[in-house]
């Protein structure tokens, strides 16, 4: 039966031909890197930027290629077969690489190091609505993994390693500029706070892929914040109808923030019941979407930030809850597991529970499904990759299946 199998090739500037593979997709189907040239003998492995499929004679069982849109990044996240797509075919994986709509847009790329571990590169570029909301899905898919945004997350080319750095380097250099034009001290620390986290993504990329040019150094943000600082408290002297004005401001701001803060409490009342409603909606089977609108409380003036800094902003994430549908439990996160898997899942969760020693992935490896089990905690709560599913919600679907602990 034919399988597609990946060869990962690489062409230097110097015109040498490096590949990285092959891998198979199935244990099965994984052939000798010997036994496979002699096979292809006098044919060209062409190296692209982009893993190249090949079709070659392997004997194994037939696989799932076509999945919905919200499990495959999770298929990909865990590298569970060597490639899948939705069925629009506008999201799909090849190997470690993951594109929206075609090959000329990667939306991330997983790179694997024996010492240095795993580090995803994803895009930081931004394009369609469909394709934003890709990358979102991406990014959460990997969120247990490290990431760095860059513009080229193939990272397979000296020039394609220095495009990334000049992105670090121009994107902190905007922050600088911009800094030097707002007003106030919190708009100045959050631009010095963003390049910081660049600069230090930059060292960490740096040290991944073993680049030993010199880092140019953080530009000096201390200045801004000085001048920003001078902004806000002009002297009651030399500046004293900055000061009056900034008085008067401050006392209108202050009845207003008592309106803005009730105002805001209500809408978020409205927000957690809707919630609540979709939550339960869901559990019973609706297609609807968990994802609530919530009050914004970024990109707000001070008096309207220092009126809610109290108010606990609990809407952002919701927990990941599961549901029986169909042959298959899906998660609040779109990834799905067989029905049949549960009274095993079961049965290890509570074992743990007993042992009192919390279960931790390491060498021999449980499953739900395509995913991994990474850790069970002694409370119940189990890890899988992104997903980390609090006990109550195993427990209520195992009251839902007739499970018990002793079963």
């Amino acid at each position: 039966m034919k399988k597609l199998l990946y060869i990962n090739a690489v062409e230097h500037p110097d015109g040498r031909k490096e590949e990285r593979g092959p891998f198979t997709t199935s244990e099965d189907a994984r052939a000798d890197r010997s036994a496979f040239y002699r096979e292809h003998q006098g044919e060209e492995i062409y190296p692209t930027i982009t893993e190249q499929r090949r079709l070659v004679e392997t004997p194994g069982t037939q696989e799932r290629h076509v999945y919905p849109t919200s499990e495959l990044p999770h298929l990909w996240a865990h590298q569970a077969q060597a490639d899948a797509r939705n069925p629009q075919g506008n999201l799909f994986f090849e190997g470690p690489t993951i594109y929206s709509y075609r090959h000329s847009w990667p939306l991330a790329t997983i790179h694997k190091h024996k010492k240095k571990g795993v580090l995803v590169l994803t895009d930081s570029d931004t394009y369609s609505n469909t394709t934003t909301q890709h990358q979102h899905a991406v990014r959460m898919a990997c969120s247990h993994l490290t990431q760095i945004a860059v513009p080229c997350p193939l990272a397979q080319t000296p020039s394609m390693h220095q495009g990334n750095l000049d992105y670090f380097k121009k994107e902190i250099n905007k922050l600088h500029d911009q800094a030097k034009r707002v007003l106030s001290v919190h708009a100045v620390e959050w631009r010095e706070n963003n390049a910081n986290e660049l600069h230090d993504q930059e060292r960490k990329y740096r040290a991944y892929f073993g680049i030993r040019t010199k880092q140019a150094p953080m530009p000096d943000f201390k200045p801004l914040i000085e001048r920003a600082r001078s902004i806000e408290n002009p002297d009651p002297i030399r500046d004293a109808k900055r000061h009056r004005a900034k008085i008067a401001r401050e006392k209108s701001n202050e009845k207003r923030a008592e309106t803005f803060r009730a105002d805001y409490l209500a809408k978020i009342a409205e927000a957690r019941t809707l919630a609540a409603e979709n939550v339960e909606k869901w559990k019973n089977g609706e297609n609807v979407s968990l994802h609530v609108s919530h009050p914004n409380r970024w990109n707000l003036p001070n008096w309207q930030r220092l009126a809610i800094a109290d108010i606990k902003d609990d809407l952002v994430q919701l927990p990941v809850m599961l549901r029986i549908k169909g042959d298959q439990i899906e998660t609040s996160q779109g990834a799905t597991i067989p029905l049949d898997h549960a009274p095993r899942i079961w049965k290890f969760v509570c074992r743990v529970m007993q042992s009192g020693t919390p279960y931790e992935r390491n060498g021999h490896t449980e499953h739900a499904g395509h995913f991994p089990i990474d850790r069970v905690d002694i409370d119940g709560t189990l890890k899988a990759g992104c997903h980390t599913i609090p006990f109550s919600e195993i427990q209520r679907i195992a009251d839902q299946l007739g499970l018990n602990v002793t079963a």
